[in-house]
């Protein structure tokens, strides 16, 4: 399965990211909101996990753009 991990806590991220390796995943980290609107956009990700709170876009934003893309 892959994943989009959107977090702009570095540490947190890696841990997140961490976990879904080791339970047989791919996951894709990115920490800014614009970044992660055109990788999801680029590329079809079976779960995004995205944080509400980062710099530049702000996650609901994130999921409104994505929303109205597909």
């Amino acid at each position: 399965m892959q994943i989009l991990v959107v977090e702009d806590e570095v540490r947190l991220a890696q841990h997140i990211s961490r976990a879904l390796t080791e339970a047989g995943h791919e996951a894709i980290i990115l920490h800014d909101g614009e970044t992660a609107l055109g990788e999801a956009e680029a590329k079809q990700y079976n779960l995004i996990v995205l944080d509400v709170m980062l710099p530049g876009m702000d996650g609901f934003e994130v999921l409104r753009r994505l929303r109205a893309a597909r």
